[in-house]
Order: C-alpha cells, then structure tokens, then sequence
C-alpha cells in the first residue's frame, strides 16, 4: 500500500467499478453496438480511465513490472485518440492525461519503437508544449524545446526548476512545486475525490515532478519524500 491505508477501500472500489465501465465499452465497441457518434469521445474516455485504474493500482501498492502492463495498454488507446477531441490544450484535466501517460512511460520504461510511437502521437496534436518537451528528453537528448508552456500557473515552477543546474536549487524547486501541487490542481475532476461517496478516488501524485527528477538522473536518496511524490519510482 503507498497510499494512506484508510483510503484503501475508496481505491478498490474505483478500480473495481473503473475496471467494469472499460469492459462494457470495450465490449460495445467491439461487438459494433456503440454508434459511430460514441467512438471518439468513448476512445478518449476509455483512455483515461486505463491511466486511472493504472494509477489506483499504484496507489494500492501494485508490483511496478505488472503496472507496465496497464501502461502497454493505455498507450494502445492514447495512439487511437482524436486529434480535436483530445487537444492538450483544451482543458488541465485533458492535459494531464497527456502529461501523466508521457511521465509514466519515463518511470516505468518504454521500448525505443514504443516510444517512437507515443511521440509521434504527440506531435499529430500540433501544439508545443516545453514540459512536455522536457520528458520527452528523457528518450531523445536532441529534441528541441518548444517555446510554448501550455498551462503556466500551474506548471511554470516545475519547468523552472528543470532549467536550474545547481542541483541544490534544482531540488528546491521541485520541493517548492511539490508543497503547492494539490492546491494548484483545484478544478480538476479529481481534487478532493477523497472526500467524496461514491468511487472518484485514485490517488494524488505527481508523475511530473518524478519524470524531472529522473529526466536530471537525480536518485531518490537525495530526495526530501513529499506525500505526492511517487519516490519509489526513482533509482536509488
């Protein structure tokens, strides 16, 4: 369990009833009974919800090699999404669906075609985005940075922080970011899920700032742990 061990029961009740929606649409789809008007924004449902129950598992303590599984997956219904239904830059939830299948392929490892594919993908949506950019890195060392940040109230201080060389203040940043990330995410679908009746919670973390972390090859014993920092997903 990473997550708080009272929250446990909100988890498995999320992925369980996440888990069953993905079937049934899947289902239609396959079978042709979901209207073609459905396909698209049903593709895109579909997508997040598998980064979602991804991130649940993760939250429940799942073993990090059965999670690229859930990865594997979610990138498969990412490379079918809708360039105009899907556009970055359409809201922060939307967004973060981009952000957190690219930090995720980061820390949990991607093939070299894999990623081939999940850039390519990117780059059909036609926006830059210098965050982004920056993890994308990670894989390419020579990809150019856009001059472009498509959200940047919320994610201008992790960007800085990735452009400091000084390690210390390097590390600063990220731990300025860190301590006003849930706030700053207030009017995404999921802020404050925790408190909710029905199953809207999957955990709160924060891919990004780890993807950074490992973008800079910065090992988690130099690290100050941050409850929303999925630590154990950075070398040691």
């Amino acid at each position: 369990m990473r997550d708080y061990e009272e929250r446990k029961s909100a988890l498995i009740r999320f992925l369980e009833d996440r888990e069953k929606m993905n079937l049934l649409q899947i289902q239609k789809m396959n079978s042709g009974d979901m209207p073609q008007r459905r396909l698209v924004p049903n593709t895109y449902l579909i997508c997040n919800r598998t980064v979602q129950i991804l991130i649940a598992k993760y939250s429940l303590g799942e073993d990090l090699v059965a999670l690229q599984d859930d990865l594997q997956s979610a990138i498969e219904w990412y490379l079918k999404l809708d360039k105009d239904y899907a556009n970055p830059g359409s809201s922060r939830d939307c967004y973060l669906l981009h952000l957190n299948i690219m930090s995720l392929s980061v820390l949990l490892g991607l093939s070299d075609s894999k990623w081939g594919e999940l850039i390519s993908k990117w780059e059909s949506f036609e926006v830059g985005d210098r965050l982004i950019d920056a993890i994308i890195k990670f894989h390419d060392p020579s990809r150019l940075m856009s001059t472009e940040l498509l959200f940047e109230s919320e994610y201008a201080m992790l960007l800085g922080a990735y452009s400091l060389d000084d390690s210390t203040e390097f590390l600063t940043g990220i731990s300025s970011y860190l301590a006003s990330w849930y706030k700053g995410h207030k009017g995404c679908v999921w802020f404050d899920s925790h408190l909710a009746d029905g199953p809207a919670y999957f955990g709160y973390w924060s891919f990004e700032a780890a993807a950074v972390l490992k973008a800079k090859k910065i090992c988690k014993k130099d690290i100050q742990p941050n409850q929303y920092l999925p630590l154990d997903l950075l070398a040691d």
